[in-house]
């Protein structure tokens, strides 16, 4: 689980606090979310969370895997292979996801819980 509230909008930027299990204790992550640009990625990782890079090669199992999936169902929405590693922070990168949605729905978030156990 990771809580997340907004710290700050300045005009198109929202920068937002992320806490690894609600642990307010720690160090929050910071999380800026450009909504003009249409971009939201972690800039501070959290005390607590952790970074990983997972290669190329890997993503492109997923992806084919997800496009399989696809493809059974009648799809033809696929998503695109990667060419370069993904930086991954675990915690960030789900309340990023939670983020994202929300203000894809058009909401801006005060505050926030994401849980994925």
């Amino acid at each position: 689980m990771v809580t997340y509230e907004l710290h700050e909008r300045i005009g198109d930027k929202l920068t937002y606090w992320y806490y690894p299990e609600g642990k307010k204790d720690k160090e929050p992550g910071v999380i800026v979310a450009d909504l003009k640009a249409e971009s939201i990625k972690v800039i501070k990782v959290a005390e607590g969370d952790f970074e990983y890079e997972v290669s190329a090669e890997e993503m492109n199992e997923m992806v084919k895997a997800t496009n399989e999936m696809i493809r059974e169902r009648g799809g033809t929405d696929f998503d695109d292979y990667e060419t370069e590693p993904s930086h991954i922070t675990k915690y960030g990168d789900f309340a990023i996801r939670d983020i994202a949605n929300r203000v894809n729905k058009g909401e801006i978030p005060e505050k926030g819980v994401a849980t994925w156990y």
